[in-house]
């Protein structure tokens, strides 16, 4: 029988261990079984052997045999013992091939994600752009959107990315790079008070801007809040009804963030229909 140290030494895997183990403790299993039937068999033939001579043969049988059950019965508990130390340091060897390989693929996935949202952004563009020209209600009609109407956008993948790398730094880098808390700075000198909290900010009412007057602007309403505006005019809350500049509002409706509000001319049928 060969012992986990002597395969150890052979430089087998923790794989090559297991399997090992698993059939030298059948093989054992089995020899122990035959040796049970061979010294039920070898006490038979003492009791009815002819001769004594023919009886001391099948005692000394009879004897091997059960030392043989013997034997397995002590061996069989010490490789079950060292099949589970095989097995976990098979489970600690391919935890350890797997989080190399997907760390290694990170940042090909990383590029990818970052170059598929800028690829994003041109599509915005060229859209924005056919609107500037066109208005709104005609490329509506007449050309479909392409953007992916999702999450791929720079800024979401950014916080992605940022958080993806996080989480394969050491734990020491995470700690070194966590800011102390205000009760640690309190604990450390001893007379620190807590901060009160801000006093809360009362909730203003939604918004609601007159429809637009021209053809370069467009009226959406907001369904999500806290959104700053490029032309200046300030965050939103949900329900704020916002007359913007056409490119601004297009941009906020691809992003999910507002919602178009059809003009009453704008659903009103055409001459001649």
């Amino acid at each position: 029988m060969k012992s986990l140290r002597v395969l150890k030494r052979t430089g087998a895997t923790a794989v090559d261990l297991v399997a090992e183990l698993e059939t030298e403790i059948a093989r054992m299993r089995a020899e122990q079984a035959t040796a049970k039937a061979d010294a039920a068999r070898f006490g038979r033939d003492w009791l009815v052997a002819a001769s004594q001579g023919a009886a001391d043969e099948a005692g000394r049988s009879r004897l091997e045999a059960k030392r043989v059950v013997m034997r397995c019965r002590v061996l069989i508990p010490e490789l079950e013992q060292q099949l589970a130390a095989a097995k976990a340091e098979k489970q600690r060897e391919g935890l350890s091939r797997h989080y190399a390989a997907i760390k290694a693929f990170v940042p090909k996935l990383i590029a990818a994600v970052e170059a598929a949202a800028q690829v994003q952004v041109q599509a915005i563009l060229l859209r924005n752009a056919a609107v500037a020209e066109l208005s709104e209600t005609l490329v509506q009609a007449n050309i479909p959107h392409v953007a992916f109407l999702g999450v791929l956008l720079p800024d979401l993948v950014s916080i992605w990315s940022a958080e993806l790398r996080r989480s394969f730094e050491p734990p020491s880098a995470k700690r070194s790079s966590a800011a102390p808390t205000a009760p640690a700075a309190a604990k450390a000198n001893g007379h620190a008070k807590p901060a009160p909290p801000p006093a809360a900010t009362p909730r203003r009412a939604p918004r609601a801007d007159p429809q637009p007057q021209t053809e370069d602007q467009r009226c959406v309403l907001f369904v999500r809040g806290n959104v700053d505006l490029e032309d200046g005019s300030g965050g939103t809350i949900i329900g704020d009804q916002r007359t913007l500049p056409a490119d601004i509002a297009h941009r906020q409706v691809l992003l999910g963030n507002a919602e178009f509000v059809v003009r009453e001319r704008e659903l009103a049928p055409t001459e001649g229909n």
